[in-house]
């Protein structure tokens, strides 16, 4: 995936059972067989990505929850979510 603009949206994808753990979200997606570990910083990313919200305000809302400097790049957590079929663009 290439950089990001800022202007991209994402959504979740599919059918997932989403269960909140203490340091994150546990995804079981039953089609693919696969379990998914969320940190923290990509739980909140993945519960933001509602197919409104552009990558722009997502990044300054994780910025902001953890008071993060605008240098920390994020854009990989939209990378990983989307390679691990959780997320995908919205059209």
């Amino acid at each position: 995936m290439s950089k990001l603009t800022g202007t991209e949206v994402f959504q979740v994808t599919g059918e997932l059972e989403v269960t909140q753990v203490p340091d994150g979200f546990v995804i079981y997606d039953e089609q693919g067989e696969k379990v998914h570990y969320l940190n923290p910083t990509a739980a909140v990313i993945y519960t933001v990505c509602d197919g409104k919200m552009p990558v722009s305000e997502v990044q300054a809302f994780v910025r902001e929850a953890y008071d993060l400097d605008q240098e920390v790049e994020l854009d990989g957590f939209f990378a990983d979510l989307e390679k691990a079929g959780l997320v995908c663009r919205a059209k």
